[in-house]
């Protein structure tokens, strides 16, 4: 507010003053805390700001906008999600990690909203324009509601037309080159905080591990570690035969998207691969059906955490609970894993 009124003393808007506001408390490292603290006053004036933004729309001139409108969403629909694609194939990304990205700014955003409002306000812009862009907002951000919601099922069924914006950049020739001796191993999906805490378990245990990942950072982190990492979609059929599923001991996967989970357990199960799989769910619901689909054991973390509560106060660590030790021990494996993800 302070900045606000002095932007507003100072001969400019009230809203860009707000805006140079939150974009200072954004660099904070308490800023998680304060949105959390300002997140009910937030969305107050976001509803105002709405219903006002509303009263000045005129249904005559919604209709007038119509085909206009759909022209300008559908180059929004589909001209954002190709540029981002363009752009990330270009770094060397694979195409599902580019597509699923491409269709969460399949949008115009809120702000753009804000900036007609401003215009019509200081007479720029004529209300046939703020019309025309809040129909566009409303086409679009419906609509990219259900690609981002669907966006798994969608990839699926586009995939085969999307390679052109697939660049098999250095980081891929480095991690999907032909290798050898891939048996009798341990194959483990998704290396993030869960992944990671299992791939330094099963190492620290002498076993061979194959991970697979498509975040970039951890690939290149681990591949820098000198560990055998595949960088890709477990579903890809080149990522799927390159870790050798038939002969590996155990397959463990910590993807939480349950398509994914589901597609893949399907694979195993078309392909008569017999392999003893773990794999990760949010819910109890998600894991009864992957225990129909053939699953061997499911992870629920909300669960296994009850257990490990339970675990840490037991006689044997509760003395290092009331010492500090504990803490001491989780501090330095969570910074451990934050320096890993972070590249």
């Amino acid at each position: 507010m302070v900045f606000a009124s002095i932007f507003a003393l100072a001969g400019y808007s009230i809203e860009i003053g707000a805006f140079l506001a939150g974009v200072g408390l954004s660099s904070l490292k308490e800023e998680h805390q304060i949105a959390s603290r300002i997140r009910p006053l937030r969305d107050l004036f976001v509803a105002i700001f709405f219903i006002t933004l509303g009263l000045q729309i005129s249904l005559g001139g919604i209709a007038a906008n119509i085909f206009p409108a759909l022209i300008l969403s559908a180059f929004v629909l589909i001209g954002n999600p190709i540029a981002v694609m363009a752009i990330m194939g270009r770094l060397g990304f694979r195409i599902r990690t580019s597509f699923l990205v491409g269709v969460s700014v399949a949008q115009i955003s809120e702000f753009s909203l804000v900036l007609v409002a401003l215009g019509l306000r200081v007479g720029h812009i004529e209300g046939q324009v703020v019309n025309l862009v809040a129909l566009v907002g409303i086409i679009t951000i419906t609509a990219s509601s259900y690609l981002i919601l669907n966006a798994t099922k969608i990839y699926k069924r586009v995939a085969k037309y999307l390679g052109v914006f697939e660049k098999r950049g250095v980081l891929e020739e480095k991690t999907l080159e032909e290798r050898v001796g891939f048996a009798d191993h341990f194959v483990l999906v998704g290396v993030g905080r869960l992944g990671r805490e299992i791939f330094d378990f099963l190492k620290g245990k002498g076993k061979r591990v194959v991970a697979v990942d498509f975040n970039p950072a951890v690939v290149r982190k681990l591949t820098d570690e000198g560990e055998r990492v595949l960088f890709g979609d477990i579903n890809d059929e080149e990522i799927f035969e390159k870790v050798n599923l038939p002969s590996a001991k155990l397959v463990i996967s910590t993807m939480f998207d349950p398509v994914d989970t589901e597609d893949f357990l399907g694979h195993l199960s078309e392909k008569g691969i017999r392999t003893p799989i773990v794999v990760t769910s949010a819910d109890t619901r998600s894991a009864l059906k992957l225990y129909n689909l053939g699953a061997d054991y499911v992870i629920i973390p909300r669960i296994l955490s009850s257990y490990i509560v339970a675990h840490i106060l037991s006689d044997s660590h509760i003395e290092e609970l009331f010492s500090g030790e504990l803490k001491k021990k989780h501090l330095e494996e969570i910074k451990a894993i934050d320096n890993i993800l972070s590249g």
